[in-house]
């Protein structure tokens, strides 16, 4: 076994899926890895969401900042608000 790098960035383990408006996605988790896609269990923090595309109105909500534990940020309740079409999570 070899020991994990720094950290350098963030990987869906499980992708939320398909969503409706107004309504929470599917729970979902996020995973800090090292530059050779290795988990860094040792990671301490916070990872944050924000959305790409959408447009004036369109807004993320419900528990948008979890905290890292053991390399991973779960997330429950997230929900995109407003008229939204195409849009990604980063």
């Amino acid at each position: 076994s070899c020991a994990p790098g720094a950290p350098s960035q963030l990987v869906f383990v499980s992708s939320p899926s398909d969503g409706v408006v107004d309504q929470p996605l599917a729970p979902f988790e996020i995973a800090v890895h090292d530059r050779f896609d290795n988990l860094v269990p040792s990671t301490t923090g916070t990872v944050t969401l924000t959305l790409l595309g959408g447009g004036a109105g369109v807004t993320l909500s419900g528990t948008t900042s979890a905290t890292v534990t053991n390399g991973i940020a779960s997330f429950s309740g997230v929900r995109v608000t407003g008229a939204a079409a195409a849009l990604r999570l980063r």
